[in-house]
This record gives C-alpha cells, structure tokens and sequence, in this order.
C-alpha cells in the first residue's frame, strides 16, 4: 500500500472563524481550537532529544458547543502537485480501524506570521521514527472520534486530528512521512508558514506549524 499526498500551493492566506475555548496545554502547548475545541489533556510523554525533548500529547475534544465544522473545506487549484510517499508495511495495522497509507490532499497556507524551524521539525520526525522503531510507543496509535495528537519541539508543532465518526488506528511512520513531504513542499514556496492535509474519506487531518 501506498501513500499519495496532493499538495495545493495557496495564493492567499485561509482564515477560519475564531473559538472560544477554555483549553488544557501541554507545556503551553494545545490543538488548534478550530479542530479541537475545549481540549483536555488525556496523557502526554517527554522523550529527551538534543536540546530538550520531544513530547506527545493526547488530548480530547469537546465539539458540542462548537460552531466550527470539523471537516474542513478543500480549496481545488490547478497547479495541485501529488507527491507519493514510500510504501509502509500492511502488517503495522492491528484492527480495522487502521487507516495508514490512506490517501490526503494538503493545502500550504500561512496562518502564523513565522515558519517552524526545520531542523526542529526534522528532530520531531527522527525521534518517532526511532522510538516506533524501537517499540517504544508501538507503531501505531488509536485516536477516538473528534479527538486530537500532538507533537512537538522547540517551535515545530505537529498536529493529529480524528475528525471523522469512529476511532482510528493510525501508523507513526505514515504520520511523520507525511507531516515530512508537506514541510518539505510548503516550506520551499516562499511566504507558507505551515500545511494541512485531509485524508480523501475526511476521517482524519494533519498539519504542521510554528509553534
């Protein structure tokens, strides 16, 4: 199985409408408000890493008062570039609520004034690599429906979001390897600050930000 990512390159920034929210943080850190409202932090783990630590959070969402969709609209061009991604092994899903190797389409955009540093991003992406690997936090990870993953380091943030009706399995690898070609893309396109990209069955969204 393999993974295709297509890439929008944006013109203009996308401004979404604002939510009050009254988030838990990890270190200062919570979910976008306009995927996950009201969050609460479930568990989070700090993995030491040259110059401080990696950490993955789970939180949950309350989307009962929120007015913001959790499917978010996708803008068509026609310069849509699609990018395909190493295949992984279909032996890392254990149920069948694994959705790895699912397909997404992902939008640059420039929603904060700063880029995440990409030399951070890179460290986010080698440790869960190295600790998936190594079974240090398995291979892959269940999130329930509406709720949300993040991780970070220094200023790079990257962000995980069931938005779909039902609980998902989702492999570490496909999420870094995406998170990893939607940086690299974006980055390389002068003015885009961070990307996110919505699985073709809108089950789930990743993104990635300055932080």
């Amino acid at each position: 199985m393999r993974t295709f990512v297509s890439i929008t390159f944006l013109a203009f920034s996308l401004f979404l409408p604002c939510v009050k929210s009254a988030s838990e943080t990890v270190q200062g850190h919570a979910p976008s408000p306009d995927r996950c409202p009201d969050a609460k932090v479930l568990n989070s783990s700090s993995f030491p890493v040259k110059g401080g630590n990696v950490t993955i959070a789970h939180f949950s969402c309350d989307h009962t008062s929120s007015l913001v969709s959790r499917s978010p609209g996708r803008i068509s061009s026609a310069r849509a570039t699609t990018l395909e991604l190493k295949g992984r092994d279909a032996s890392e899903c254990t149920s069948d609520e694994c959705k790895c190797g699912e397909t997404c389409v992902a939008t640059c955009n420039k929603l904060t004034t700063l880029a995440p540093t990409v030399s951070n991003c890179n460290t986010i992406a080698q440790s869960i690599k190295i600790l998936a690997t190594n079974n240090a936090i398995g291979q892959t990870f269940f999130v329930d429906p509406g709720n949300s993953v993040l991780i970070f380091f220094s200023d790079c943030e990257f962000e995980w979001d069931n938005i779909g009706k039902a609980t998902i399995e989702y492999c570490w690898d496909d999420f870094i390897n995406i998170e990893s070609a939607i940086e690299t893309s974006c980055l390389a396109i002068k003015g885009n600050t961070g990307a996110s990209c919505v699985s073709v069955g809108n089950d789930f969204q990743l993104s990635f930000k300055f932080a």
